[in-house]
């Protein structure tokens, strides 16, 4: 039997590590398995909602199919495979040059690999590149935006994440976006602090991928309290060992997640929002009432896995925790799509964080 090893665009997080059973769409002009690039894709079908009371399912193409029972040697050989493709350089600096070449060069990077990013209105931003670098030596940068008029500092805190998946292009785009309507009146009543490119290892990677250059998936490798006991067994045993789906040796492992961890502990923000794609919906974890539609994403709680972002920071740190996965990893919804969800975020912000106090430095979160 053939199983699902889901590629850039599996079922959702979780459930797709289900592995459930591949198949091949009909070819309207054969019969048998169809056979050559773009002729009948392989495609698992998976269970969106894991709730009973929702009955819905999708099927998503997958890019890599193995047969089973897969040894332990073929798991190692596509593991080196993956760090192989990783461990390629695409975008770098001189040792000494300067906060401002760093970003610089960043931000001409992006220009262009990502069509919906202006390599000039990236500059014009004002980012800020972290000491912390990553496993390739790119930069992890930042932007933080005062609050409006007098809210000031007491202005309830916002950060934002992208791409921290780096095969999923568009979370890193539509943050891009956000920065632009950030000066609106409805959003500038808040502070804000967003991290466009959380893994910029894996977007640089050729062909980019969820991963970062040591082979983890950053968002599997959060220092959750159940990280020791269930990350590496959930990944064995329910994963198969995907690759794109490696937890880490331990939790806390990778220079990045240690460094967004830093973030929260140093922002310490009243929610947190994380784009991801591509699986049409909405995710939340915290403890104020969930959102249940922004634009066309609806709420579809996928569940809490071993260190991830929403578990660390929504279970875990009981910080209100919005996961938005856009419905493509690769094409940007309309703009009418877009200020939609935007327009409803902001409603909910407004109606749900207002009155939740804003945490001291001392605060056991």
């Amino acid at each position: 039997m053939a199983a699902c090893m889901p590629g850039r665009t599996p079922g959702p997080v979780g459930i797709a590590e289900q592995q459930q059973p591949c198949r091949y769409r009909a070819h309207p002009a054969r019969r048998s398995r169809p056979r050559g690039p773009g002729v009948g894709v392989p495609s698992c079908h998976y269970p969106v909602a894991p709730r009973p009371d929702r009955r819905l399912a999708a099927e998503v193409p997958c890019d890599l199919c193995i047969v089973e029972p897969t040894t332990y040697r073929q798991h190692a050989m596509i593991r080196f495979i993956f760090l192989s493709l990783l461990a390629m350089p695409v975008f770098s600096v001189p040792a000494q040059a300067g906060e401002s070449e760093v970003v610089d060069a960043w931000c001409d990077y992006l220009g262009n690999r990502l069509r919906s990013v202006s390599a000039d209105a990236c500059h014009a931003q004002n980012f800020v590149a972290a000491e912390v670098r990553t496993p390739q030596g790119n930069p992890l940068v930042t932007r933080d935006i005062p609050a409006a008029g007098q809210a000031g500092t007491e202005a309830k805190r916002i950060l934002v994440i992208g791409g921290i998946h780096g095969d999923e292009l568009t979370s890193i785009s539509v943050v891009f976006r956000w920065l632009d309507w950030l000066g609106q009146a409805d959003a500038a009543t808040y502070q804000w602090r967003v991290i466009p490119v959380a893994n910029p290892d894996g977007l640089m990677a050729k062909p980019s991928t969820r991963v970062n250059a040591n082979g983890v998936d950053l968002n599997r490798n959060f220092q959750t309290p159940d990280w020791d006991r269930d990350a590496q067994d959930y990944w064995v045993k329910r994963t198969r060992r995907d690759p794109r789906r490696y937890p880490g040796k331990s939790a806390g492992s990778e220079a990045e997640t240690r460094w967004l961890q830093d973030q929260i502990a140093d922002y310490r923000p009243d929610l947190i929002i994380s784009v991801h794609a591509p699986y049409n919906l909405l995710d939340y974890d915290g403890p104020v009432p969930e959102p249940m539609r922004f634009g066309r994403l609806s709420l579809n709680r996928l569940g809490v896995y071993p260190g991830s972002m929403g578990n660390y920071a929504g279970v875990f740190k009981q910080i209100p925790v919005i996961t938005i996965e856009l419905p493509n990893a690769t094409s940007m919804p309309s703009q009418r799509d877009q200020q939609a969800m935007w327009e409803d975020m902001l409603k909910w912000v407004r109606h749900n964080i207002k009155d939740l106090a804003v945490p001291g430095p001392t605060a056991k979160r």
